[in-house]
């Protein structure tokens, strides 16, 4: 295995424990979770479910090769407005850290992700005959 391919792995080994925690807490209603959540203006229990199933759905996605890039696009966009939400609440910097280093994490296994090898398609002008 190149140093590449460990990489991704890595980065996506990180990302997948990262979700299933986070999504873990968000769908049992972990108090502290609540108590953060609620101090960023998210008190809806059923949009707190929902990212918590969405951050479960995420860490599959990550390790399926047709949703891989699905997951990683939507991860930038959760955890971009992550940050901007503890940026609107006023937090210290120490807050930014989880949503920033898994933005940072999701943004590498993007870049490294394995790409798709589209099969060669040839197309014969030549009628089959019947």
């Amino acid at each position: 295995m190149n140093a590449k391919r460990a990489l991704f792995y890595g980065t996506n080994g990180l990302l997948t424990f990262m979700l299933l925690g986070g999504g873990y807490s968000m769908l049992t209603g972990a108090p502290d979770m609540i108590t953060n959540l609620a101090r960023l203006g998210l008190t809806n229990t059923g949009i707190i479910a929902l990212l918590g199933t969405l951050k479960v759905l995420a860490a599959i996605g990550l390790w399926v090769p047709a949703g891989r890039e699905w997951a990683e696009k939507g991860l930038v966009f959760l955890f971009t407005g992550a940050l901007a939400a503890h940026a609107g609440a006023g937090d210290p910097l120490s807050a930014f850290a989880p949503a920033g280093i898994a933005l940072l994490l999701t943004i590498v296994s993007l870049n490294l992700r394995p790409r798709l090898q589209a099969a060669a398609l040839t197309f014969s002008t030549e009628r089959i005959a019947a």
